[in-house]
């Protein structure tokens, strides 16, 4: 305990300041979750040095410079421009989520390790559980409703039987959660959205560096998720969850 005089000589007064007050302040108006072990790396406490308990990152899908979570707190406070929240999903094994505020921000992605289990060698398997706690999660931090879009996909001719299972498995198992949750979801085949959003690929780049070139164009504050190659996924799901607030049925 600290105590100061103010005021004037004729009538001083006493001032106690606790040591631990403005530390409780900067807590408390701190957006970053308590276990991030970014905070918990600044306030000189004891944190991971390999994964982070807030946002499920790791050191295979890239820990950053900041926490990732710090858009969970902030995007229900920015001004909306539609009256709904994103949830995007990009269907795969491992599936890809990503979290959209109203105002077109990319705010969290949901990717492998955090929403599945690598049960063999490079060999993922969606977990629903793990799924459905991330989109709960995820509900909680919004004051506005939730809405999801699923890339409407079906098994290619030159797919195997077990990987074309796999592929249309999570289609309809983020199908089944949405429903259990009961959040709308709007399905939309990917030439649709992609040409509703202007996304065409040239002889000098594919279709999926594309998609990471106009990812990387409109989130600008999450260019550290789309800087290598293999990082389309994000982008995908990133740009689907922007048709939905552009194009899709409001």
């Amino acid at each position: 305990m600290k105590i100061q005089f103010h005021g004037d000589a004729a009538n001083p007064k006493l001032k106690v300041l606790h040591s631990g007050v403005q530390e409780r302040a900067k807590k408390m108006t701190d957006p970053r979750p308590d276990n991030c072990r970014h905070r918990l790396q600044e306030e000189g406490k004891p944190y991971p040095r390999s994964s982070c308990s807030a946002c499920g990152r790791t050191i295979m899908t890239g820990l950053g410079n900041k926490c990732h979570m710090d858009g969970v707190a902030e995007y229900k406070k920015e001004k909306a421009t539609n009256k709904f929240n994103v949830i995007a999903c990009d269907p795969g094994c491992p599936l890809t989520l990503a979290l959209l505020s109203a105002s077109g921000r990319l705010v969290a992605i949901a990717e492998k390790d955090q929403i599945s289990i690598n049960f063999k060698k490079n060999s993922w398997q969606n977990s629903a559980s793990l799924i459905a706690q991330r989109m709960k999660k995820w509900r909680r931090f919004s004051k506005l409703p939730i809405k999801a879009v699923v890339e409407l996909v079906g098994p290619m001719p030159t797919d195997g039987v077990v990987s074309a299972c796999r592929f249309v498995g999570s289609y309809y198992m983020f199908l089944g959660i949405c429903a259990a949750m009961e959040i709308p979801v709007e399905q939309v085949t990917p030439p649709k959205w992609k040409r509703d959003l202007g996304l065409r690929y040239t002889a000098e780049t594919n279709l999926k560096e594309a998609s990471r070139a106009m990812a990387i164009k409109e989130f600008p504050d999450k260019i550290d998720l789309f800087k290598y190659k293999k990082s389309h996924d994000r982008a995908e799901a990133g740009l689907l969850g922007l048709w939905l607030l552009r194009h899709g049925d409001k």
